[in-house]
This record gives structure tokens, sequence and C-alpha cells, in this order.
């Protein structure tokens, strides 16, 4: 794609954002700091470096990059909002820019690299998490920029381009407990099986940054005597809190609980020797003893729940991912969301209120994405990929 055409995209990407900014008024919240994934604000302003080093909830790095800009903003919550947007805005562009790359390797008519960009655009979850002051658009990007390295290794086998991929893997390892070291093992036998050439190489590649993956578990280890994020036990008991009696699992408002605060204060006793308020108390929200302590009390219930009831524990898991991708608004906007999207949520809450409808509407939005995913796969990514096949048959 020529200068000219891209530009014609990244108008009509200034165009579409100005009028859902200043038109419908979405925009960002305006408040970060109540979101469970970041310590909390004076901590980050004002302990910046020891607070990141007893975090233990989640992996270090957006709260490292929340906290650099909370000392640069002084601690003001609409600057360092309003420029997490621009900061979304640009990771967005970046990623139009990647796919129209991508798209032009494989000679696309203009209609079908409009299509694309205008499905990017247009789309709602990016809307959505542009303007919503978490790492998940980070993450959404980093992802995507993985694929686009992975691509280019694929396609050019240049060394280099394996090492770029290993790094937004582990920049999202330093970002979401779901991006754990274990897929470095799994993406690092996949290559082994795929491609033949530089072995030695790529074994290095992959053990220098397996090893950096492993460094905050190895300091949770030595600091909490706990490897994986305190945040897991919740992960996984989010899943089955209907099956467990007296819902011990809950986040909110806070995992400490009135009652258990004797044996929260017992556990930190016989564990730990430190002081610091990022984990003794209320301060430090999600980051506390107590979150340790009920997270593993979560992953024990689960082992139990999963150990007798595999069947429907897996049945969740499947029911759960069929509903995600129709009813996405509804599970991260019950929580917070940006604001202007006050209708748009009243519109689909109202909608998703109707349980009688829930199975179908389950199938319904199956098929549909299968219907957008098998199109965008086979008719417009993979199309020139068939031709060139065609052709080398033809010949042949």
């Amino acid at each position: 794609m020529n200068k000219k055409k891209f530009i014609f995209i990244f108008l009509i990407f200034i165009l579409i954002r100005s009028i859902i900014y200043f038109y419908l008024n979405i925009q960002p919240v305006g408040k970060i700091f109540h979101h469970w994934q970041l310590l909390d604000k004076g901590l980050l302003h004002n302990d910046l470096l020891k607070s990141i080093l007893y975090l233990h909830t989640q992996p270090f790095l957006w709260n490292l990059f929340i906290g650099f800009l909370t000392k640069i903003f002084s601690a003001n919550e609409v600057y360092i909002s309003n420029f997490l947007l621009i900061y979304h805005l640009a990771l967005t562009i970046i990623f139009i820019y990647l796919i129209n790359k991508i798209a032009v390797s494989y000679n696309l008519s203009n209609f079908r690299i409009y299509i694309i960009n205008l499905f990017i655009i247009l789309n709602p979850g990016i809307i959505f998490f542009e303007n919503l002051p978490i790492y998940a658009h980070t993450i959404f990007f980093l992802f995507s920029l993985s694929i686009y390295f992975s691509f280019l290794y694929l396609k050019n086998k240049k060394i280099k381009y394996l090492g770029l991929f290993y790094l937004c893997l582990l920049m999202l390892t330093f970002i979401w407990s779901a991006f754990n070291p274990i897929l470095f093992i799994v993406i690092f036998i996949a290559f082994e099986i795929i491609t033949k050439d530089n072995k030695k190489v790529k074994r290095l590649i992959f053990l220098f940054f397996f090893v950096i993956s492993l460094l905050p578990g190895v300091k949770n280890y030595i600091i909490f005597k706990n490897v994986s994020s305190s945040f897991i036990g919740y992960n996984l008991a989010m899943h089955i809190h209907p099956y467990i009696s007296g819902n011990p699992c809950s986040l909110s408002p806070s995992p400490i609980k009135n009652e258990d605060e004797i044996n929260y204060i017992k556990y930190y006793n016989q564990n730990f020797k430190i002081k610091h308020p990022s984990i003794i108390g209320p301060i430090s929200k999600y980051n506390n003893i107590g979150m340790i302590y009920r997270s593993n009390l979560c992953k024990s219930l689960v082992l139990v729940f999963l150990k007798e009831n595999p069947i429907i524990f897996t049945k969740i898991l499947l029911t759960e991912f069929a509903s995600f991708h129709g009813q996405w608004l509804i599970d991260f906007a019950i929580i917070e969301h940006p604001r202007g999207w006050d209708q748009i949520y009243e519109i689909t809450k109202l909608f998703f209120k109707h349980d009688n409808f829930k199975v179908f509407k389950q199938i319904v939005n199956i098929l549909f994405m299968f219907f957008i995913y098998y199109y965008l796969i086979k008719n417009i990514i993979f199309s020139k990929i068939n031709i060139i096949n065609k052709n080398e048959i033809e010949k042949i």
C-alpha cells in the first residue's frame, strides 16, 4: 500500500475517533487507581521501586509504567488517563499499519484491504479498550506485534524477528499473569517442529528469554514462598464460584474479610518479616497478605472441584468461552466503562437479561464469529497463498 492510501486510511481513523470522542462523548473514565490491576496511587507515587519489589498479585511491568506516569503527572489521574488515551490511539494506529503491511505482502485487492481496515477501525472491542485505562489494549497490541514478528520470521527466516517475537512474549508475561512462562516452552516446541534451520541459535535465544521470564517468579518465591501470581487462585475460582459454599473467593469489595483477620495475622506472623505498607494492610488493596492466604485457599478448592467434577469444569469453561464472544460488553462494562458508553451499556444489558435466550444467543454468537473468522482467514488472509499454490500445480 502506497503512502497516499495509508494516509487516507489514517484520516478515516481520525474522523471516526473524533466522532466517537466528541459527538458520541465516549471518553476515558478519568480515574484508574480503583482497578485491581494497580497498586495504590500513594505507593506508586512515593515508593515505586519497593512497591514493585513486593508486588505479588500482578506482574510488575504495567504497575511500573503507571508508576512512572504517576510521578511525571504528579499523581493527577485525569492527566494520566488522557495520556493513556493518546498512548492507546497510537497503539491502534501502529496495529493498523502492521496489518496493512501483512495485507500488502499477499497482494490483496484495495477493496479487501479497506474491509480489513474498517473492521479494525469500527471494532467495538478496540474502541472500548482504547478508552479504558487498564492494560487490555497494551496486551492486544503486544500480542498482535508478536504475531507480526512471527509472520516475518517464518517468511524471511531472519533470527532478529525471532528475538523480537520472544521480546513481545516476555513483555506480555511481565504484564498479565495469563501469559505464563510455560508458553515459551510451547512456542519453542512449535518452532522446532515448523522450522529446521539455525537450531542452535534458536535454542540460545529461547533460553535467554525463558530464563528472564522466570525471574519475577523466583523473586516471589524468595519473598512470599509463592511462585505464581496470587491472583491465580481467584482466576481459577471465578469459573466455579456458584459451586463453592459461602463464596470465599469473592473479589468485591476486597479480599480482606473481617472474620478472617485473625487467620491473616497468624499467617503473616508465621511466614513474613516484611513491614512494607504494600503488603501489610488495607492501604495495599489487592496486594495485601490476605490475598496470598485467600488465593491459596481458592486454588485448593478449585483443585478439589476439578478432581471430583472434571466434566462439569470443562463444560463451564466451554460455556463461558461461547458467551464471551457475544457478551464482552456486559462482562467488562459491569465493573467500569468509559464515559458515554452508558446508553449502549443499558440497551445491551436489557437485551442480555432474557435468560431464556441464553443458549440460543451463545449458539448464534459462535456461528456468527465462526463465519467472520472463516471469511477473514480463508478469503482474505490466505487468498494469495491459494492462488500461488494453484499456479504451481498448473505448472507441474
